[in-house]
């Protein structure tokens, strides 16, 4: 978190876990926390389970039909609903075929035409029976939809609206329809007491109209599938579906994407990447939607993608580029509305008087840098940070710079830290303007055990991956 109250002295020198740090001016910063920040004792979206492996199949009236020419097991619901692919709802008139048919009912809605909540806004009711914990954990994924989503999707309580989504609960499994049934009254969105606010979010992405990522249209160009693998009567759960729209790059971060293990039979991989999943990406996370995710949405309502690309200060450039960090930009200070995400190739930055983005102010924003540094000669490195505002920095899982106080010019230099040769480190860097009028500006410079000093090179950096994601899941939960 960041550092709590301090007051500062003028032209004060005080050290901060364990280095100097010079500043000037006076302020006394207050005491918070950055909104988004992994902790696994309390955030609700990390590391937990995929939709696949929540329903109980062993007590269910499991039947065999046809999609089209594919034949799958499925579970009526009720009012008509059927559950397909472990947590998808579809609407049919009586039982699925038992012959395949030329064609069939439609396997998801996709994103056609048509199943789009009109204007975005999607009414919802909670039914009776819910906990208050489950309650809570819909409101969580409520804001978190409505907060990344803003102007483009907002789950609102229903006043008089006759086509809503209802949140039930069930005895087993998290499911939902995927994308607007005209007509159909509710929609239902069924969570039982093992659903986390993650899985909301996925349940809601269904409701809005995603599909699940593994079964898009370019799937096999990125993962194959390992049949032989799969649960019996499981295998439609990986049929790609012709309905979809790719609107984005394949996102292996995705919310919508199950787990390399789903519907395993043994415990084995079912989905088999067939490109470099990128660094820090758990397939089948949980913890939030990603820029592809929310870009997705944004076009399949109308609307302009988030920017992932350009230039601006330290150099921009597309995520998946091999220098450079992972950068996301975001109005507020609290880090939570993305605005813009692309990949800067240093932290050389001096915005002045104007906005650091196009879509933010010039105050009141927030960035965040995540990646890798990687130094060229081993030996002890010092870092040198420049700026105004609030900076923190984290090497290697620590903090080396943490500095708040409003718009004092700062300058600090951190002890040695000793450093491996062609050995990658973690590294972030978080940049708050949290007070009105100030000249912002934002450096990171290091010297080398020779004593050289130069700003960090773009050749030192890699960016993490392309989702708005940070995983902090160990992979040991899938197996």
């Amino acid at each position: 978190m960041w550092g709590k109250s301090k007051n500062r002295l003028f032209v004060g020198v005080w050290l901060v876990f364990g280095f100097v740090v010079v500043t000037y001016g006076n302020a006394c910063a207050p005491n918070f926390m950055i909104n988004d920040e992994i902790e696994s004792a309390t955030n609700n979206f990390l590391c937990k389970m995929d939709e696949s492996r929540m329903y109980d199949y062993t007590s269910a009236d499991v039947r065999v039909g046809y999609i089209g020419n594919a034949k799958v097991n499925y579970v009526p619901q009720n009012d008509g609903w059927i559950l397909i692919d472990g947590d998808k709802l579809i609407r049919t008139k009586g039982e699925l075929p038992s012959e395949p048919l030329p064609r069939g009912l439609q396997h998801g809605v996709g994103v056609r035409a048509g199943d789009r909540w009109p204007g975005g806004v999607v009414p919802y009711t909670m039914a009776g029976g819910l906990s208050a914990t489950m309650q809570n954990r819909i409101a969580e994924a409520i804001n978190h939809w409505n907060t990344n989503l803003a102007g483009v999707i907002q789950l609102v309580p229903r006043t008089t609206q006759s086509d809503y989504a209802q949140f039930t609960p069930v005895s087993s499994g998290c499911s939902s329809p995927v994308g607007y049934f005209p007509g159909e009254g509710i929609h239902p969105i069924n969570l039982s007491a093992a659903c986390d606010a993650g899985n909301v979010a996925h349940e809601i992405g269904h409701i809005v109209g995603l599909d699940h990522e593994q079964n898009r249209l370019d799937r096999d160009s990125y993962v194959s599938i390992n049949l032989s693998k799969v649960s019996s009567g499981m295998e439609v759960n990986f049929q790609i579906d012709n309905s979809f729209q790719n609107y984005n790059f394949y996102d292996f971060a995705s919310l919508m994407h199950y787990s390399l293990y789903a519907f395993s039979v043994d415990g084995s991989m079912t989905i088999i990447p067939k490109v470099t999943v990128p660094a820090g990406v758990t397939v089948g996370q949980r913890q939030g939607l990603t820029i592809g995710d929310i870009n997705s949405v944004r076009l399949m309502y109308g609307h302009a993608a988030i920017d992932t690309g350009g230039g601006g200060g330290g150099g921009g450039g597309t995520p998946g580029s091999s220098t450079g960090l992972n950068a996301r930009y975001y109005d507020g200070v609290d880090f939570k509305t993305l605005k813009v995400q692309r990949v800067d190739q240093n932290l050389n930055f001096d915005w002045g008087s104007g906005a650091p983005v196009s879509g933010l102010g010039v105050d009141l924003f927030s960035i965040r840098w995540t990646g890798y540094i990687t130094p060229t000669v081993s030996g002890n490195h010092k870092f040198i940070i420049q700026g105004m505002d609030d900076m923190r920095v984290v090497v290697n899982n620590t903090t080396v710079f943490d500095m708040t106080g409003g718009n004092n010019v700062k300058e600090a230099v951190s002890m040695p830290l000793a450093m491996v040769a062609g050995t990658r480190y973690s590294f972030q860097a978080d940049y708050r303007a949290p007070l009105t009028n100030v000249n912002s500006y934002f450096r990171l410079y290091w010297e080398k055990p020779d004593g050289s000093q130069e700003l960090v090179p773009a050749s030192a950096f890699s960016p993490d991956n392309v989702g708005d994601v940070r995983s902090a899941c160990s992979a040991a939960w899938t197996n």
